[in-house]
């Protein structure tokens, strides 16, 4: 090949860039995540485990507020990139500051509720959670807007390093304020860090200081912005509820402490939903793209599916890791939450069909179908809610393992529901998108059968359960017995090989 056209064969300065930013964003997401685990380890082990439930229980209820705009991020997201590619700065930075100004209206109302609980309250862990969410709250709106103004105008470069730079920040500096202040330590660097974060992102935007928002307020443009984003939120709002009403239940039955050992139980899930996740933002992408272009939502299903195949038939490595593998850390760094490993081991196998099913949102979207499943979500949470509230007032001994069992087979009733509809949407008939089902929950029964069987093998063995060579030897014979799982993997789709060669560019590069 001449070099002229392997000059030619070359995507556009802008759009190597874009590329490069992109990959930055996924690698600073990654390493995210991993900081978070283990600086989330650290915290864990300073603060008490009521004290640790109830930060955990701010964050969730960070999850809740951050939708409490009817969904005018999302509708940025959606409508601000196309004003930023097509030139329209004064429409784009006009929609974003009236959407911020709409956004901290609500977060002051939010937080001035908050504020008021925490004056009444008695001392104590929820008192200093309820006073720390009363500024919080009203930081969330300028985070999330430095957020989508960076991805509306492309720069992902820059969030990557918010992404990266805030994550080890707020993990370094809350390590140190737990061990001196606790509970409120831990509290004030988040806010600390909310600040700082927004600050850097603002400044890395063509939008500039975002107080002039205010003066930017029009009460027409936050509708437009609601009405696109509004769908969206809704089913990522019911979704949460879906997967944190079990949380409120045990913390609300058996007190802070239990509460805290419930929450550790799922301390690993972003870590499990870490692929999930991109793969969801990917395909909602692909998905919207080739709806927009199309109108027809056939097209989508090879993506969709190829998708669904790559999660069944991964996940199962990284479930035996967190199974095998955290145990043996809580044991040996931070026994005082050993009452969680029986949950964290169930919890861990449950997840499968969640993972599985979060490329199915998409299409729900663009399917304009989400009113039902919204419904859906809220209904068996409510069910799923009264069947865990009647097994704990009437069953002797009743424990918080039988109320991850209630609400895990709710998810994967559920799960399983939302993946054959979704088929059915996307051409197969009822007993075909059945069928289909069940085959991608397959690897969920295996794991349910192969990981007690390997436990009790080492046990046979003579090795102590939960020690480093219990958890390094099972790993092993786990991945072993995963293996015809990662062969389809490679067979169907090359996940196998994409993966390994991805990681020996990365290594090689660093070398």
């Amino acid at each position: 090949m001449s070099d002229s056209s392997a000059t030619a064969a070359l995507p556009p300065p802008e759009e190597r860039k874009l590329l490069a930013d992109t990959g930055k964003l996924s690698s600073a997401t990654a390493a995210s995540h991993v900081v978070n685990l283990a600086g989330g380890l650290i915290v864990a082990g300073i603060l008490t485990p009521a004290a640790w439930g109830v930060w955990k229980y701010v964050q969730i209820i960070m999850l809740y507020t951050g939708f409490a705009n009817f969904g005018a991020t999302n509708g940025l997201d959606r409508s601000c990139p196309a004003l930023v590619s097509k030139g329209k700065l004064s429409l784009y930075r006009r929609f974003l500051g009236a959407s911020l100004a709409f956004s901290t209206l609500i977060s002051v109302a939010i937080g001035t509720v908050f504020l008021v609980l925490g004056i009444v309250m008695p001392s104590g862990h929820w008192r200093t959670a309820f006073l720390a969410l009363s500024v919080l709250v009203v930081l969330q709106p300028f985070f999330q807007h430095g957020e989508a103004a960076l991805s509306s105008e492309k720069r992902f470069g820059a969030k990557a390093t918010a992404i990266v730079g805030s994550t080890l920040v707020r993990i370094g500096a809350s390590v140190a304020a737990a061990f001196f202040f606790g509970l409120a330590g831990v509290l004030a660097v988040f806010a600390f860090t909310l600040i700082v974060t927004t600050a850097y992102m603002f400044s890395r935007t063509d939008y500039g200081w975002p107080f002039q928002a205010f003066r930017q307020m029009r009460l027409h443009l936050p509708r437009g912005i609601i009405r696109v984003g509004l769908p969206i939120t809704l089913l990522a709002f019911a979704e949460q509820i879906f997967l944190t009403t079990d949380k409120w239940i045990v913390g609300g039955v058996f007190g802070e402490a239990i509460g805290g050992f419930y929450l550790f139980a799922f301390f690993p899930l972003p870590v499990l939903l870490m692929v999930p996740s991109a793969l969801r933002q990917i395909i909602s992408i692909d998905v919207y793209d080739k709806y927009s272009r199309l109108r027809r939502i056939e097209p989508c299903r090879d993506v969709f599916e190829r998708s669904v195949m790559a999660i069944a038939l991964g996940s199962p490595v990284l479930i035996g890791a967190v199974y095998l593998g955290m145990p043996w850390i809580i044991e040996f760094l931070l026994e005082q939450y050993r009452p969680s490993i029986p949950t964290l081991k169930l919890h861990a196998i449950a997840v499968f069909p969640i993972l599985i099913s979060q490329t199915a949102l998409p299409i729900v979207v663009i399917t304009r179908r989400v009113k039902g499943v919204v419904m859906g979500y809220l209904a068996v949470t409510a069910l799923a809610g009264a069947v865990s509230c009647w097994f704990l007032a009437t069953v002797p001994g009743a424990s918080m393992i039988g109320v991850v069992l209630i609400h895990g087979i709710a998810w994967g009733l559920f799960s399983a529901a939302l993946m054959a509809i979704t088929l059915v949407w996307l051409g197969d008939s009822v007993g075909w998108a059945a069928w289909r089902v069940v085959r991608w929950l397959i690897p969920m029964a295996y794991l349910a059968v192969e990981l007690p069987a390997l436990e009790w093998l080492l046990v046979r063995l003579g090795l102590t359960p939960h020690t480093f060579i219990y958890g390094a030897g099972g790993g092993v014979l786990h991945l072993l017995a995963c293996a015809p799982f990662l062969w389809m993997l490679e067979r169907r789709i090359k996940g196998v090989s994409f993966v390994l060669n991805s990681l020996a560019r990365r290594l090689g590069k660093r070398a």
